[in-house]
């Protein structure tokens, strides 16, 4: 960047010998034009982890219909994605209310659309403020270190968080404390690699460590899950780009299929997995092809869970993904597999195939499923999105209740009430069955946590969820749902005795009367759940995050209290 402005500098010397002051007024709004353009079009081909809150907002705009032929059904997306679509939400600033604007700006500020000064510990040729300690308590962005140009870009920042869970029902009030450090590096080189990298560790100061398991981040890792150890995480990916094509590589958690509270392909209802993915994406069409590796389910011996005593059976998940993003919406489908038991098969490395068929002349030994999902803008403001999920299927078993017939499904709307609120509601179920197989080890699962919906089978959820956007980065958001889940009936001895298709991992046995099903089916509990959070930011890079929810499972009601003081990037 600072060589192209002392290019320009040189030719602009030069020219002003021979240009009237009408032409140097012209020639000077170029420039600054020229420099600010400079500073924020450097490269961006990293994806952005979907923990991010810019996606909130994004949703809020994609139910508005400013971003047409965009679409938040698969993600995450990359950088330089999140800034085309920020732009476009720019166009209409004037017709935003004041919080929305407020909003807006801090994500139009951290993805450098509008100018903010940054401060690092190490200086570079673009970035060079050091932080200090007066620095440190400023709005400014803050890094380890930074480097941006036309074609690089490097940022390397600390991560730290203090996270403190309670707990409070009838009989006691419990808590748990951690601690967690660590730092992400990403950036992308030549304007064609992008790559992310995080990484972080922590353990619990004091507390009772059963309570911090309700929280999918605690109860995903082995190392303090089961090994009552302390907690690390890690997720990384490459990402290449080069014009319609893109090819990735890493372990990073994702989500895919049209929805809300639900998701139907891939969801980050698991532990993040590895894949690598090839794809072609046009404006108003992208094909997606990811070969992912899962975790099965361990083989043990002796009674060990992990180390060097544990044999798992290599596994795999395949999904190809056709999508049409025509300006008012999105319709896409998809088909995937799950195989294991050997390792690749190349049959399931071409990214251009027909996978059912392709199962079926391999011998029928592997878990196909198929779909569609769908964005519908009805108007601008009120956006319905929906998921049809085909495990499998006879026909002529239709509406005979057969147990074969396995599908899941969800549908729900976004409705933009005003500039502050907006209001959404979203029915989903499971039908018995779905997802499991009759290989263990290939029914739909990773680390033995369904891969896709955050439901087991045998279940149905309906959502009420809300955000009220108040100026923050962070929206006060409000979730209401009540589940009913039917699940398989155990003796005291934990033997299966009488199995409804409650778990994905419970497939229909020989000895199980009939083919049959009843929908909800079994020792059926009931769920109602309440949660309400938000955010602050207090400074630039320092947040406060706050959570309330109320779990009440068969009448007996729990109350979680969260609070989060963190350093990051959002």
């Amino acid at each position: 960047m600072l060589k192209n402005i002392r290019i320009v500098n040189i030719i602009t010397k030069d020219v002003l010998h021979f240009i009237s002051v009408g032409h140097l007024k012209i020639i000077l709004t170029l420039f600054l034009f020229f420099v600010i353009f400079s500073q924020s079009s450097y490269s961006q081909v990293e994806n952005l982890q979907i923990a991010h809150p810019v996606y909130k907002l994004l949703e809020r705009y994609e139910a508005r219909g400013y971003l047409p032929n965009m679409s938040l059904n698969d993600l995450p997306w990359q950088r330089s994605q999140v800034v085309e679509a920020l732009n476009l939400i720019n166009k209409h600033y004037e017709d935003l209310g004041d919080a929305e604007q407020s909003t807006l700006d801090n994500f139009l500020y951290e993805f450098d659309i509008k100018h903010k000064d940054s401060r690092v510990v190490f200086a570079s040729s673009s970035d060079s403020t050091q932080i200090l300690f007066d620095g440190l308590f400023s709005d400014d962005e803050k890094f380890i270190y930074r480097y941006r140009d036309s074609l690089h870009s490097v940022s390397f920042l600390p991560l730290a968080a203090i996270d403190v869970i309670t707990r409070k029902n009838d009989d006691d009030f419990d808590k748990a404390i951690f601690g967690h450090f660590g730092f992400r590096l990403f950036g992308t080189l030549g304007n064609a690699l992008g790559y992310n990298f995080r990484v972080t560790n922590g353990a619990m100061f004091s507390g009772n460590r059963d309570i911090a398991l309700i929280e999918h981040q605690y109860a995903q890792n082995i190392k303090f899950a089961v090994l009552n150890s302390d907690v690390d995480y890690t997720e990384s990916h490459l990402r290449y780009q080069n014009d319609w094509f893109y090819a990735s590589i890493g372990r990073e958690s994702r989500l895919t299929g049209a929805g809300y509270k639900q998701r139907l392909l891939v969801s980050d209802n698991s532990p993040a997995f590895d894949a690598l993915t090839l794809g072609a994406r046009f404006e108003e069409f992208e094909y997606k092809f990811m070969h992912a590796s899962l975790l099965s389910m361990p083989e043990t011996f002796f009674g060990w869970e992990t180390g060097p005593n544990v044999v798992f059976t290599p596994k795999y998940m395949v999904t190809h993904r056709f999508s049409f993003r025509p300006s008012w919406g999105e319709v896409s489908f998809w088909e995937n597999i799950i195989y294991s038991g050997r390792y690749y098969d190349l049959a399931y490395l071409n990214p251009l195939s027909f996978l059912k068929s392709t199962e079926h002349s391999l011998r029928d030994r592997d878990n196909a499923g198929m779909g569609v999902d769908a964005t519908v803008r009805i108007v601008d403001g009120f956006q319905i999105k929906g998921t049809y999920f085909l495990d499998d299927i006879i026909f002529s078993e239709i509406g005979n209740g057969f147990w074969g017939n396995k599908s899941a499904y969800n549908i729900g709307f976004l409705w933009n009430i005003n500039s502050l609120i907006d209001l959404g509601a979203e029915y989903a179920s499971v039908e018995p069955y779905t997802f499991s197989h009759f290989n263990l080890q290939n029914s739909m699962t990773n680390d033995a946590y369904i891969v896709s919906s955050y439901l087991q089978p045998n279940s149905d959820r309906i959502s009420l969820f809300g955000n009220i956007w108040w100026g923050s980065r962070y929206p006060i958001e409000f979730n209401l749902s009540y589940m009913k889940h039917g699940r398989n009936i155990y003796n005291e001895d934990g033997e299966l005795v009488r199995n409804v298709g409650g778990s994905a991992l419970q497939t229909r046995r020989v000895e199980d009367d009939g083919y049959d099903i009843t929908f909800l089916d079994g020792d059926v509990e009931y769920l109602t759940s309440f949660e309400l959070k938000s955010a602050y930011e207090l400074i630039r890079g320092f947040n406060i995050q706050l959570s309330y929810t109320l779990y009440s499972l068969n009448s007996d009601i729990n109350h979680y209290f969260r609070f989060i003081f963190r350093f990051d990037e959002f």
